[in-house]
């Protein structure tokens, strides 16, 4: 006890500016990341018509606001200008569902 109140406080004022003095040490910030040439995703490439155009283009919205839709041929078409954007063997998991939610014929 007598331990404790002699030198209790020396070493939490010890032990604090140890845990300040290290405390940069332990803040570390991630560089920027390097742009690979040959990376697909790196380069900049053209959109597909499907990223280009409207909201207003987008089947739930254009029968919301009275529009026609895209057709199933240029929702095809555009489906393809993105995966082939996309790296090679690289498939969205949200492409399938929306391609399920907006069957042909809708």
């Amino acid at each position: 006890m007598l331990l404790k109140k002699r030198y209790g406080r020396p070493l939490s004022a010890l032990s604090l500016s140890l845990a300040m003095a290290f405390a940069p040490l332990f803040n570390v910030q991630a560089a920027e990341p390097e742009v690979v040439p040959g990376d697909s995703s790196a380069t900049p490439g053209e959109l597909s018509v499907a990223l280009s155009q409207s909201d207003g283009q987008s089947p739930a919205v254009a029968k919301l606001a009275g529009e026609q839709p895209l057709s199933m041929e240029a929702a095809a078409n555009s489906r393809a200008q993105i995966e082939a954007l996309l790296p090679a063997g690289y498939k969205p998991v949200f492409m399938n569902p929306l391609v399920s939610l907006y069957p042909p014929g809708i």
